[in-house]
């Protein structure tokens, strides 16, 4: 039997921009955007559940922040945790953080982040 495609940043993306119209950037944003938006991250993926010389399933770790520069975006975070929840990912933790080159004194706005830890296991059977 021929395993189906899968693909965890497709499946990320389509959860957050799809049920919360936010914008996902893997790795990445390489775009000039108004906050709030996500960045994700692929921290670890391994084979796991060995049994007979098989893997039976995939495990993910993953690192999902929200950046805003309005403190009141700061609760999307929850919204996001739900998401991606309803489809199957375990949340860990999160925590707060701030753009280091962020600098009000310049007039460069500074961004905020709540970066929040999941993992995800997929069967392959």
């Amino acid at each position: 039997m021929e395993q189906e495609e899968f693909d965890i940043v497709d499946l990320i993306i389509n959860t957050i921009e799809e049920e919360l119209e936010l914008p996902v950037f893997f790795m990445r944003c390489e775009e000039d955007l108004d906050s709030p938006y996500v960045i994700f991250s692929c921290t670890n993926e391994i084979d796991s559940d060995r049994f007979d010389n098989n893997f039976l399933s995939e495990y993910y770790n993953l690192d999902v922040t929200l950046w805003y520069t309005n403190p009141q975006d700061g609760c999307l975070y929850k919204k996001i945790k739900k998401a991606l929840k309803n489809k199957g990912f375990k949340f860990k933790k999160c925590y707060d953080i701030i753009d280091e080159n962020s600098n009000d004194t310049v007039g460069v706005d500074i961004y905020y982040g709540k970066l929040m830890e999941f993992t995800y296991k997929r069967f392959l059977f």
